[in-house]
């Protein structure tokens, strides 16, 4: 499922989870430090061709 920005609201997202969704969010500028934070892991990415990045993958307990 992809959603805008209403879709970063807990219940929202909570109810997603619960009906076994899967979904990404947007990050926009007023996030602060966590914007910030990845645009520069995405800007060096993209500057090394993607070389040497960590891939992780998280996923919430799905119980």
């Amino acid at each position: 499922m992809t959603i805008d920005a209403i879709g970063c609201q807990k219940d929202i997202a909570k109810k997603i989870i619960e009906k076994r969704g899967d979904y990404i969010l947007s990050l926009k500028g007023n996030q602060g430090n966590l914007f910030e934070d990845v645009k520069q892991l995405s800007d060096w990415a993209l500057k090394n061709n993607y070389q040497e990045i960590i891939k992780e993958k998280y996923e919430t307990n799905r119980e």
